[in-house]
């Protein structure tokens, strides 16, 4: 029952760290897009 369940965990870190990493890329492009803009 573990095994059957720990690819689930797997997917499920997987696509909570992409996410993590697509909004920390997004904040990053705003931020850098911000600067350009104020300067």
């Amino acid at each position: 029952m573990v095994m059957r369940f720990a690819p689930l965990k797997v997917v499920h870190l997987y696509h909570s760290s992409a996410l993590l990493l697509v909004v920390s890329f997004i904040v990053f492009g705003f931020y850098t897009y911000w600067n350009n803009i104020v300067q």
